[in-house]
């Protein structure tokens, strides 16, 4: 491909590619599209090989590379999804004679772990639960009500006007209606 004289890191169909990203995304998403691009570049430069001329076997070996810098899984999941998108692109524009999908494959890309939040320390707990006792705002008792029952925020809302019930032995409970199980 041609390089761009402006940014000699990227040639010109990878900065129309960009430009074009910049109409319907935000300033970071396509600061990101080009960090990625570069990098890409780079690889494809050591390897002396063009995205149009890009094979099945130059992707296995980008994708070691991403492995063996120590990027996080989402890191490189995004960085294959960056360049897959630019590839699309090109096939689009019949500038890349082989499928973005064959050459970036949906099982390239990394599993995500999902880890669960951290709860918070038990001392910021209690404050929040002592401040949110303390104010008038009823919004403040809603959440005060999440925290001590588990209810999510759509189950909260649909709580009726009347939902405090008294059982037999004159203890009150809160009536909710059937939700996920």
């Amino acid at each position: 491909s041609k390089r761009n004289t402006t940014n000699p890191n990227l040639p010109d169909r990878a900065m129309e590619f960009l430009r074009l990203i910049e109409t319907s995304r935000q300033p970071n998403t396509k600061t990101s599209y080009s960090s990625t691009l570069r990098q890409f570049f780079a690889f494809l430069s050591n390897q002396q090989i063009t995205a149009e001329t890009l094979r099945r076997s130059h992707i296995e070996g980008w994708l070691m590379e991403l492995k063996d810098r120590g990027l996080s899984p989402t890191t490189r999941c995004i960085r294959l999804l960056g360049v897959r998108g630019y590839l699309r692109w090109l096939r689009d524009s019949q500038d890349l004679d082989i499928d973005a999908d064959k050459l970036i494959r949906h099982s390239d890309l990394p599993q995500i772990p999902r880890r669960l939040p951290r709860p918070l320390p038990a001392a910021l707990d209690v404050e929040i639960q002592s401040r949110l006792e303390k104010s008038l705002c009823p919004h403040h008792h809603a959440l005060l009500l999440m925290r001590k029952t588990g209810l999510r925020i759509g189950e909260v809302v649909n709580l009726s006007f009347n939902c405090v019930y008294v059982d037999t032995n004159k203890r009150p409970f809160l009536k909710v209606p059937l939700g996920k199980l």
